[in-house]
């Protein structure tokens, strides 16, 4: 009973999580088209929620695929599985969110439409590829999940 509680809080984390990254995907071909200012704006007004809501499931996920590793251990695939699911939120998050979408949140934070850089496109499209790329990540782990789960149902 355990292990499958364990599997549904992780699956549903990752799904939630997915779809936050899916969000950012969705927005990213409008987002590359707008002006400056208007892409500072949405930058400034729109992810308050993301922040909060995001960083809950991220750590929601990260926590529950690992405690499935543990509780995985003794059968090789689904700990391959529950190993893999984890190791790509935490890449997402560590290397992803925090070396490269994180950065460029704190230096935007602080531009208005007057001192926006002359290269501020190169940090928009760090922000919105490095999304890109936690979407797969999380497409990539949600799917590991999803066939944990398959494997014991």
């Amino acid at each position: 009973m355990a292990l499958s509680s364990w599997e549904l809080i992780a699956t549903f984390a990752t799904a939630l999580l997915l779809g936050t990254t899916f969000a950012h995907v969705l927005e990213m071909p409008a987002k590359l088209r707008v002006a400056p200012d208007l892409w500072l704006t949405f930058q400034h007004t729109l992810y308050g929620r993301f922040a909060s809501v995001g960083g809950a499931l991220e750590v929601s996920s990260i926590v529950s695929a690992a405690v499935l590793i543990y509780l995985e251990r003794r059968d090789p695939v689904s700990f391959t599985l529950a190993a893999l699911a984890a190791g790509l939120v935490v890449v997402a998050f560590g290397a992803i969110w925090l070396g490269l979408t994180s950065p460029v949140n704190a230096r935007t934070a602080a531009w208005t439409p007057s001192t926006m850089p002359p290269d501020w496109w190169h940090w928009r499209n760090l922000w919105e590829y490095s999304h890109a790329v936690r979407f797969v990540l999380h497409l990539l782990a949600f799917a590991a999940l999803l066939m944990l789960l398959m494997r014991h149902n």
